[in-house]
Parts: C-alpha cells; structure tokens; sequence
C-alpha cells in the first residue's frame, strides 16, 4: 500500500468493485452464467469426473505453499492474476478461467476481495470457497478471522494453535480441518548437505510499513558480506521490489529469488527477519534466528498485548533480537553470539516448530488438504 492510500476494508472493496462491475461495458446476465455453472457441475458429477479445485495466489511465496499441493492431484490448478507469476507455473497446472470452477483456495484472506464480488454480481451463489494460510503465525489475525472467513466452508489449519484459535471465536469443527503446513512437503528432495565455506546468513524480511530492511546501511551489509555468505529474500509483490536493484550493487550480497527461497531457508545456518512468517518458519530446521523490532512492531507489541500474540511476544523465547535502530552498530557481534551460543533456545525452538506446524505423522500436509477436500464433495 504505497503512501497515501486509504484503507479499505472488504465492504468498501465489495462496493468499489461492484460500481465498476454494474458500470462496465461488458454486461453479463446473472441468470445465463449462473445456469451453465450448474450444468456444467452437474454433468462434470454425473460423469463421475472430479471437482475442479482453483489454488488462487498473487505471489511467488504462495506459490511455494500450494504446488506440493495442486502436483499430486489432477483436478487441481492455480490461478493468479499476475502474468510474470502465471508464465512461471507448468503450463499444465494453470488455469486462465475460474468461473466454471468447483471451488477456489485462497492463501491470502485479502485476494478473495476481487473474485468474491466477481462471483457475487454474477449471482453464482454455489461456488465454495477455502482458506490455506500463507504463514504460521498469528499476523493475519483481526478482521479476517472474524469477518470476511466466516461465509468459507473450509479453512485449512497449518498448527492446534491456530485451529484452538477459531474454536474459541465461534467458528463450527466442520469448516475447520487441521493438516499442517505444505510448504516444506518436497523438501526431501533438496540438498541440505553442509558446504565447505562461509557460514550461510538469510536476510527475510517482510513487505511494507514493518519490514526492517530499509534500517540496514550498505555499509553493514557489505561488512557482513565479508564474513559470511549472505543472501536477502525480497517480496517481489509488493514495495520492497524498489530494493532488488540496490541490493544487488553491494557486493558480496545474493538477492534470493522467490522460487529458491525454500532452498535458501533449508540451507541456511541463520536467518535474520522481524515479523515475517520467514523466520517462524526457520524453526522447522532448529537453527539460531535473529529477530530485528522495528519501531513498527514495537507499536505492534503494545497494540497485541492482550491477545497474546505469538508473533510479537514470544521472540525472545527463540531468538536472538536487536532493535532496528542498532542493527548498524551492534549486528556483526550478535551474529557472532547467535552463532556460538546457537544450541541455546534450541529446545524453545523445538516447542515452538511443535506448536505451530502440526505433524500428522502418517500423511503429509498436501495430502490431508487433498483428502478434506475430496471429503467434502462427496
């Protein structure tokens, strides 16, 4: 959201985009799309073929969450309104038309704004919609969890803290379904073998007003860069893409691309972040993280007190943290301390990967969203 811009909520989007709907010049009668969708389903099941389920996403680390996900099943595909993202999925998988749809997944609770009123104006009222959460903690709380997800039939639950979470703001068992977090499903096949060489550093930020990367001087960077084998993770799709450039003129720094950030996070002996799910994530590896407050988060802390927050209360349990405003100064000795005292939140960092990304034990998490949603539509 670049300076300036208002805010909107879902109900304001609904009436902005419905103006513009009701106002275009391709005007499409409710009744006519509406009965073709229910031809459509109803001969797709009288044929006993499968429901056709659409994973919506509008970035490449969604994509990284779905694709273990829609690669073991044929009736799946993905969907995303960006054209440098589409052009990146096997062509098999990707799905141009949504309307004739079974179902749609979405990975950001906001994505459903545009579809949502697409599907409303159209009068198609028996589409069904599920929710995958693109991160593990509880930063897309607000809101979401009380408003806009209360009309989807499933919402996918990646930790019993987050399916306790629901229970205990009135959401039905039935809509919710607990099966873990999909992202590191393939990661059996990447190399994780120990390199001879530099200690391998992560800078993973997140996106917009509470990213902590505009609080690191390129003089710091290129200092780190020195010692360590240092690579940063930009989010493509939103305000931080101004930064790719920059940071690729300082020398000995690796901007990750998204499509290698599983790889790099895998690989990684320490990840530096600040309320990216990036850094949450690093514990299913149980190696030392360095949390970066900005003042932001700090307002965050305070805003999230009586909610309590895993995101912002629970850092100094399993990591290392350092105020932005000191990364220049005191960064270098806290990585050197991270590193020699790394076994010393281990066991936290255990209960928290624990806590967070549920472990079936018997399926992987791609194949219990396969299941719920075979489940369903039965």
């Amino acid at each position: 959201m670049g300076a300036g811009q208002p805010f909107h909520t879902p109900v304001d989007s609904i009436r902005q985009d419905g103006k513009t709907f009701l106002e275009s010049k391709v005007r499409i009668k409710r009744s006519v799309y509406t009965t073709i969708f229910i031809v459509t389903r109803v001969t797709r099941r009288l044929l006993g073929l499968s429901p056709i389920i659409i994973f919506y996403i509008d970035n490449i680390q969604h994509y990284l969450l779905v694709k273990p996900i829609v690669s073991k099943a044929d009736n799946f595909y993905i969907f995303s309104p960006d054209k440098k993202i589409t052009q990146m999925i096997d062509p098999k998988k990707r799905k141009h038309k949504v309307l004739f749809c079974d179902a749609i997944v979405f990975t950001s609770s906001y994505s459903r704004q545009d579809l949502n009123n697409y599907y409303f104006f159209l009068g198609i009222k028996s589409l069904s919609w599920f929710q995958l959460f693109h991160g593990i903690t509880d930063g897309i709380d607000g809101y979401t969890y009380k408003k806009v997800l209360r009309s989807y039939q499933l919402i996918f639950c990646s930790s019993k803290h987050r399916y306790e979470q629901f229970i205990k703001l009135g959401f039905p068992r039935k809509k919710l379904k607990l099966v873990g977090y999909p992202k590191f499903d393939e990661i059996g096949s990447l190399d994780n073998a120990r390199k001879p060489g530099k200690i391998r550093v992560l800078i993973a930020p997140t996106w917009g007003v509470r990213s902590c990367i505009s609080f690191f001087s390129g003089d710091i960077l290129e200092k780190i860069g020195k010692t360590y084998d240092v690579s940063i993770s930009i989010h493509r799709h939103n305000n931080l893409h101004n930064w790719r450039d920059a940071l690729e003129k300082i020398e000995k720094i690796n901007v990750v691309d998204d499509l290698d950030f599983v790889k790099k996070l895998q690989q990684a002996d320490l990840v530096i972040s600040d309320v990216s799910s990036a850094g949450f994530e690093f514990l299913k590896f149980n190696k030392p993280i360095i949390f970066v407050d900005t003042p932001w988060n700090e307002f965050l802390k305070k805003d999230f007190e009586n909610r309590n927050n895993i995101e912002h209360h629970y850092r100094d349990r399993i990591a290392f943290t350092i105020s932005a405003l000191d990364l220049n100064r005191s960064l270098i000795s806290l990585i050197k301390k991270a590193i020699r005292l790394s076994s010393i939140h281990e066991l936290e960092r255990k209960k928290m990967h624990k806590r967070l990304m549920y472990q079936d034990g018997k399926k992987s998490p791609s194949e219990l969203i396969i299941d719920s949603i075979a489940d369903y539509f039965v």
